[in-house]
């Protein structure tokens, strides 16, 4: 999930990984101001961070990779990694705990895996790849203005345009977008459930959308400052505001929020086993209670600027840009 340049770049890097983005793309990241907060229902109250003792989930690997690595992706054999400074797709072995290959693929947003196939996008040429995931040859494109934020199910990717305000439907072997829905300026991040895709924009200082897949049509679930990440996860949703330091759960149901955490810069979040880990930019992981929002665990990492993770092969991913690695991590499912 952008540089620091012209407002047009801006809008390129709008939304989920945008302060990570624009830290890829110079010496050093950005930081927002602090800013109140006021979505548009009611907020339960907020939840501070636990002082229970910390678990440590040990570093399996280091992984050296080609410059920028950001989002990640996994299918059954490989972890894919964006090389934003490369603007390529990269391939980890598991196996070996080893970058294998840069592929031909090009990449400068996001990363979506679904079954054996991967999707790429990359802004800058307006294009969205598929590729093989046991060749990592391309197999199809697409034509979407800006294209950025990404998620794959079954045949179909869900991706955003920034620039167009609008989500793009693509289908495997159809040259043409299937939807076009539009949403709201400066959109990056798209998650989805059964019923509904959200979608988390820059407008109006951070608003949240949601998708009813049924109808194709787009409503305001509400603002929240800084909005960056979305994730579906435990049935809630799941918003991180990097720049506002924040963590929300929301219901699916309506978008009601149900909690709110403030946390120190969180970049990303996934779902292992019974909890919620969360990639903290600068400091580490936290471990939470998917339903009481509780601390579980800290963990300090020994790297910084970190992408948001997944989960593949038993262990925790997660991208340090300015080293050039992918950690690899265990934890308990």
């Amino acid at each position: 999930m952008g540089s620091v340049m012209s407002r047009n770049w801006r809008l390129i890097a709008a939304g989920s990984i945008t302060t990570l983005i624009l830290a890829a793309c110079s010496a050093s990241g950005t930081s927002g101001s602090a800013a109140s907060i006021s979505p548009s229902r009611s907020v339960a109250p907020s939840v501070a961070p636990s002082s229970q003792p910390s678990l440590t989930p040990p570093l399996e690997a280091v992984i050296k990779t080609g410059p920028g690595p950001i989002t990640l992706a996994a299918t059954s054999q490989s972890i894919w990694v964006e090389l934003h400074r490369h603007d390529l797709v990269a391939r980890i072995d598991p196996a070996t705990n080893q970058q294998m290959e840069i592929t031909d693929v090009p990449v400068h947003c996001a990363l979506a895996a679904s079954g054996e196939t991967v999707w790429a996008t990359i802004a800058k040429l307006n294009k969205v790849t598929r590729f093989d995931a046991g060749t990592g040859k391309a197999v199809e494109s697409w034509d979407v203005p800006a294209a950025c934020g990404v998620t794959a199910e079954g045949d179909t990717a869900w991706v955003t345009s920034p620039a167009a305000g609008a989500v793009y439907v693509l289908q495997e072997g159809v040259a043409e977008p299937i939807h076009r829905i539009d949403v709201a300026p400066d959109i990056f991040d798209v998650a989805l459930d059964e019923t509904s895709a959200w979608v988390s924009s820059e407008s109006d200082l951070g608003t949240v959308w949601r998708i009813d897949r049924a109808t194709y049509q787009a409503t305001l679930v509400g603002n929240f400052p800084g909005v960056d990440a979305v994730e579906v996860a435990f049935g809630s949703v799941w918003l991180t505001s990097r720049p506002q330091r924040h963590l929300w759960k929301l219901d699916p149901a309506d978008g009601t929020v149900l909690g709110q955490l403030d946390l120190r810069e969180p970049s990303g979040v996934v779902a292992i086993g019974d909890a919620l880990w969360i990639t903290l930019y600068q400091t580490g992981l936290v471990q939470l209670d998917p339903a009481t929002l509780e601390t579980r665990s800290q963990q300090p990492l020994p790297y910084g600027y970190l992408g948001p993770p997944v989960f593949a092969f038993g262990s925790l991913w997660a991208s340090a840009l300015e080293a050039d690695k992918v950690i690899r991590i265990r934890v308990e499912e």
